[in-house]
């Protein structure tokens, strides 16, 4: 976005006017902008209108009706894998056979099937063809990997994680609440059919798939940071592959929402700018549910003059999902964070809600008492790590001090006793207001004045402090598992809640105490130490952050590699592999033909692992799932029709599935010629530059965020070898005088690690060192916009 910004606008420091603009757009390949600011080939970016030098678009051709064949089948409102299974196949539990047969296949809207829970009206499906009927067109019954005995399952069973009984089209009305239902004022559990567990979308270590992001995205800009001051020749800290923590991690790494945290948040934004343009107040949102095709503020009383996208139907807005991801950020650099306390509670039958707890100001949790422990701890990690809720303090009792731990104390901290600070906040921030004339919060935030008051304090207590109870948008929300006369979610055994007075009836979600010391133990792992700014005269003494002599990086990356050995193959084959970017295949039988998405990645992770075990396979690609064999043996099928017999032979019972010298990485020859560099002085220039041809952008680049979980811990080896490939030879060119080159390098292995204080050192001592004091202080700007974005308070 910088050279675009250059070339279009005149200045690369107008990226982030790009980036504005582009933030979630969806793009060709169904993929979007995101905080990582990654693009790629063939995306189309909108830009400022002044921008010069674009050449206009080719008009869309109209694209002309589509006829299902006699094995194909045209999704219709309504319908889920299970329920065309059932119509079309006489077994609903067949719907996996579906899902095989049409995983990635790109569809009429220009998406595709990436998971069992989404499909779209419209969408063009093949059916599974009997044996009988077509033996030369179906896939073998069963390829002979090794898997457990299968367990036959009852037919009123639901399978593992049923697609949701309904979606609402784009079009179509959205009903009161998203469909959950309503119940009577005695708070009494709902009814045994309330909450189809059938149709009801699935839960990630218990959270929603918006709490699983917020924690995903919390590891991914710690580790970002990690990278920052990560020493030559190590890796940063992971969990062990085998470990309970990073099953977890991967676990999380499935979740897929319809908008991302950062759409919802632009969308919220968007809200705040048009109300105080519109010299209107913020609308007083208690609640957002949020299904596959639309999003749905409730609001306390009518409001019948919403802000675009939305419409207005009593005391709701609603919006297509569409609308809210096509709707690009506005500029408003005096905005505040309007709804800073909304996080995920748990799903109703079709959707996703999402309480504000601002509007709530007390909540008490009750119920069964295990069931309301598991409810809070999912809404302190919520709290702690979503991007929505990214600049607020959380304040807990001591039953929460372990995960405390792992944040700064502005950021969370515990307490024997808060009711004191809670009771000065609140007097604190009364008068505030009432010297100003304002009613509460809320209206503060919309006028944009006593801009303290914005951010509010959550209070999060398991065990009941003296009971002070918080009003709406005073500044202060307190989370308590003690009876109150606020707001109220009562929780059952099951997971069934109702929250009142609301009187929404939803499935809750909950994190165990052992998965709690999990994600609490992962974000340990990632905590990223404090790094000494490049402004600083100082450097590390010894072997610390930052190696300016050549010779000194080689010795340590020598003693690395001696440390962690790597298994060579053969780097010759038919079938290259290439993970340095975004993942290419060259070799395939049909070049011309795109692999579908899971056959590539069955195929990235065998070409990595060299082999696998059937259990091995069904752990990575359908955790906790049963009955997969059929799946998996699909996706082996079509993965060989890919590459060949040659390439992945098929094998007998009993033997792990693998992949043949005909099948090779980019990263195998990295590794290679980084070695053969680190060898010998000979031709250690040809080979480190020849490794860093290699690299086209960041390991994995643009994969689907709920695949690809099991290779994080290989993207974080991967990109440490390449920010210290880069910086060797960034510093071969620096100390031959080749300043030019020495930036040209060091930026390249920037498109890794952006936050490197390696190369982002070795990029500003060369243009120092050259001379060119206008290109190093562009570099200081792009580093420190790049650090800003992940830590506010770091200083470059």
């Amino acid at each position: 976005m910088w050279d675009i910004a250059e070339r279009h606008l005149g200045d690369g420091a107008r990226f982030t006017e790009i980036q504005d603009l582009n933030l979630g757009r969806p793009q060709a390949d169904g993929a979007a902008l995101s905080d990582s600011h990654w693009i790629y080939p063939g995306w189309t970016l909108l830009l400022p209108a002044d921008a010069e030098g674009l050449n206009p678009s080719p008009p869309v051709e109209p694209a002309a009706p589509i006829q299902p064949t006699p094995s194909e089948v045209v999704v219709e409102t309504g319908d889920s894998l299970w329920k065309l299974a059932e119509e079309h196949l006489g077994n609903g539990d067949r719907y996996t056979e579906i899902y095989a047969a049409n995983a990635g296949k790109p569809q009429p809207d220009g998406g595709a099937l990436t998971h069992p829970n989404l499909i779209e009206p419209g969408w063009l499906l093949d059916l599974p063809v009997d044996d009988t009927s077509n033996p030369a067109g179906a896939p073998p019954a069963a390829d002979p990997v090794e898997a457990p005995t299968a367990e036959r399952r009852t037919p009123s069973a639901a399978p593992p994680t049923a697609p949701a009984a309904k979606a609402l089209s784009p079009t179509a009305s959205p009903t009161p609440t998203a469909a959950p239902k309503s119940v009577t004022d005695t708070g009494e559990r709902p009814s045994g059919d309330s909450i189809d567990a059938s149709s009801r979308a699935p839960l990630f270590v218990g959270l929603t798939a918006l709490a699983a992001a917020g924690v995903v995205g919390e590891l991914s800009r710690r580790r970002h940071l990690q990278h920052r001051a990560r020493r030559v020749g190590e890796s940063i800290p992971m969990p062990p592959t085998d470990s309970e923590p990073a099953a977890v991690e991967q676990t999380l790494r499935h979740a897929s929402t319809p908008v991302t945290l950062v759409q919802l948040k632009v969308a919220l934004q968007n809200i705040d700018t048009r109300c105080y343009t519109a010299e209107r107040d913020l609308p007083r949102i208690t609640a957002i549910s949020l299904d596959e095709h639309t999003m749905t503020l409730h609001l306390q009383g009518d409001d019948p003059e919403p802000v675009p996208p939305f419409s207005a139907a009593g005391s709701r807005w609603t919006a297509a999902t569409s609308e809210i991801v096509d709707d690009p950020p506005i500029e408003d650099a005096h905005r505040s964070e309007p709804y800073p306390a909304l996080v995920p509670l748990g799903h109703t039958d079709d959707a996703t809600v999402l309480l504000n707890l601002e509007a709530a100001g007390t909540l008490s949790i009750i119920g069964d008492n295990q069931a309301a422990d598991d409810v809070l701890r999912a809404l302190a990690v919520e709290i702690i790590t979503s991007d929505l809720t990214g600049r607020i303090a959380l304040v807990t009792d001591e039953s929460l001090a372990e995960l405390a731990g792992a944040f700064e104390p502005a950021r969370m901290h515990s307490t024997p006793d808060h009711t004191r600070t809670r009771r000065a906040r609140a007097e604190a921030i009364a008068a505030a207001l009432d010297h100003s004339g304002l009613a509460d919060t809320l209206e503060a935030r919309s006028d944009r004045i006593l801009e303290d008051t914005w951010l509010p304090v959550i209070y999060l207590e398991q065990t009941p402090s003296p009971l002070l109870t918080n009003e709406p948008w005073t500044g202060s929300v307190l989370v308590t598992r003690a009876p109150t006369d606020g707001w109220t979610l009562t929780v059952h055994s099951d997971g069934t809640a109702v929250l009142d007075p609301l009187s929404i009836t939803l499935y809750a979600q909950r994190l165990s105490a052992a998965d709690l010391k999990h994600v609490t133990s992962l974000l340990l792992t990632a905590q990223p130490p404090v790094v000494a700014g490049l402004g600083t005269s100082q450097r590390p003494e010894g072997r610390g952050t930052y190696s300016p002599d050549a010779r000194d990086t080689v010795q340590a990356m020598r003693e690395a590699s001696s440390a962690h050995a790597m298994a060579t193959q053969r780097l010759e084959g038919r079938i290259r592999v290439n993970l340095l970017g975004p993942i290419q295949i060259d070799g395939l039988a049909k070049p011309e033909s795109t692999p579908p998405p899971r056959a590539t990645e069955l195929l990235v992770y065998l070409a990595l692992r060299r082999t696998a075990t059937g259990h091995e396979l069904d752990e990575v690609f359908w955790p906790g799932k049963r009955d997969v064999t059929g799946t998996r043996n699909t996706f082996v099928y079509r993965t060989r029709q890919l590459v060949g017999d040659d390439a992945l032979p098929t094998i007998r019972r009993g033997e792990p599935l693998r992949v043949t010298d005909d099948v090779l990485t980019d990263w195998a020859i990295f590794q290679e010629l980084t070695a053969a560099a680190l060898a010998t002085d000979d031709e250690r220039l040809e080979n480190l530059t020849a490794a860093m041809e290699l690299v086209r952008g960041r390991p994995f680049l643009g994969i689907d965020d709920a695949h690809y979980g099991w290779a994080e811990n290989d993207i974080q080896v991967m990109v440490s070898a390449i920010a210290d490939t880069a910086h060797l030879l960034a510093r071969i060119h620096h100390e031959a005088g080749r300043y030019a080159e020495a930036i040209q390098v060091a930026t390249h292995g920037l498109l890794a690690e952006p936050l490197s204080t390696l190369l982002q050192r070795d990029a500003i001592d060369a243009a120092d060192a050259r001379g060119d004091h206008e290109e190093s202080s562009r570099l200081r700007a792009r580093f420190a916009s790049r650090l800003a974005e992940l830590d506010p308070d770091a200083e470059l």
